[in-house]
């Protein structure tokens, strides 16, 4: 009642079963509790008083019984006595991907109700329902059929749709939806939470007494095992309109661990939860350790490989130099022995022209060189087609005899036409000789 009623959502403790047969599921510890309750009105004074309690049921995992007694009297032309016996058990429901288990509960009644205490009353059946569903992000949402009964003349079944959010185990948010015939009613509520649960603070909007609206205010003292819990109302329509009300409960948990346990309890988890923390973090400085260890490896690795590739490099350009200029030293003394050549052969005097039959020489292309120390595929391009850039084609003649792009030592190349013939070269450049 402090927060102006108890809510379909949170109904957790003996008392929920009035409100959501469900919330009592799974309970920790056997749980008795009684309180007692003044509202007034214009119509008479409502008071009332309750017995309620519930205990594991140790045949069912989950599973909990209860019992309760509520009697109820306004002024002195009516009462009514309800005795309940509550079920619930939580049942699990991961394979449809429900984290938490849903619970599922239900309240059988007597009722019996009269104008006036030996006046005779009216005995009647019912039957309260309810399911109480649960997230691991605070969310929770409950839904319950109160007092369905045989005799028509108690108030007719009520629905009751409820939604509490708990924000950081310390302030719970809650809404009701309370629909029967002829009557919709909502009703919010706070509930705040300090010193580790031991005190509650709540305030909401109180249950109308004949058509006066309630203000509630409250407080709960968790002082286990002993719960205290009291609360007032007061009519929003001014101070000195007939209403108001207040209650007060007490329940007992039996095993339940003192209050003294829970701050030392409390306390040692908190302990747990740092030194837990403090390990995590000493591993991932180890594991941040050992990866900058493992990539200052790498690092002097990929150093060592680049300083080789390096030197690889520096090898082949001194190779490629020393090669171009023996290259060089070549076609020169070929140019001065063409020269000699040409000087040699040159006739002294005119004398008549004797016609010789033509021989007829070998075709020109494709043509054939042995592979010589220093001979590269762009060498040999230029010397036989007078343009270093066609040598893709006697690579592409002798994929056997090349290695590396280089033509093997002591092999026969076949040097085929060029297909884009390279500019007249002079004798230097390959004759019908093969350049050999």
């Amino acid at each position: 009642m402090g927060m102006g009623m108890a809510y379909s959502s949170i109904a957790d403790d003996a008392f929920g079963m009035f409100f959501n047969p469900a919330g009592t599921a799974n309970a920790a510890y056997p749980d008795m509790g009684t309180s007692l309750g003044r509202m007034p009105s214009p119509q008479g004074n409502l008071s009332w008083w309750d017995l309620s309690y519930i205990r594991p049921y140790p045949f069912i995992h989950t599973a909990t019984l209860g019992f309760s007694y509520d009697g109820g009297w306004q002024a002195v032309n009516r009462y009514e006595h309800d005795f309940l016996f509550n079920y619930a058990q939580d049942i699990d429901l991961s394979k449809y991907h429900l984290s938490r288990p849903l619970k599922v509960g239900g309240n059988f009644k007597i009722l019996d109700a009269a104008v006036a205490p030996g006046a005779g009353g009216t005995v009647a059946l019912g039957f309260d329902g309810g399911v109480l569903a649960r997230s691991d992000f605070g969310w929770n949402s409950g839904l319950s059929l109160l007092n369905v009964t045989t005799n028509p003349g108690f108030p007719h079944p009520t629905f009751v749709f409820g939604n509490s959010y708990d924000y950081d185990h310390w302030l719970i948010a809650a809404v009701d939806l309370h629909v029967r015939p002829g009557l919709t009613a909502f009703y919010p509520g706070l509930e705040a939470s300090f010193d580790q649960g031991i005190l509650k603070a709540r305030i909401g909007k109180g249950l109308p007494l004949d058509g006066v609206n309630q203000l509630a205010f409250g407080f709960g003292v968790d002082l286990s095992p002993f719960v205290l819990d009291a609360a007032s109302t007061f009519p929003t329509g001014g101070v000195y309109r007939s209403g108001g009300g207040y209650q007060m409960s007490l329940s007992y948990r039996f095993g339940a661990p003192t209050y003294e346990a829970k701050f030392v309890g409390e306390a040692a988890r908190e302990a747990e939860e740092l030194q837990t923390r403090i390990q995590e973090l000493i591993a991932q400085r180890e594991n941040l350790a050992q990866k900058t260890e493992r990539a200052r490896t790498d690092s002097e690795a990929a150093s060592a490989q680049l300083a080789v590739l390096k030197q690889r490099i520096q090898a082949l350009e001194a190779r490629y130099k020393t090669l171009t200029q023996a290259i060089e030293r070549t076609n020169y003394d070929l140019k001065a022995l063409q020269t000699q050549k040409a000087a040699l052969t040159t006739p002294t005097a005119p004398g008549p022209e004797i016609p010789k039959p033509r021989k007829k020489g070998p075709p020109p292309w494709p043509k054939k060189h042995i592979v010589v120390e220093g001979d590269t595929l762009r060498s040999l391009a230029r010397k036989y087609y007078g343009d270093e850039n066609l040598w893709q084609q006697i690579y592409d003649a002798n994929p056997g005899s090349i290695d590396r792009g280089l033509p093997q030592l002591g092999s026969v190349l076949t040097i085929p036409a060029p297909h884009k013939l390279a500019p007249a070269a002079g004798p230097s450049q390959g004759g019908d000789d093969g350049g050999l």
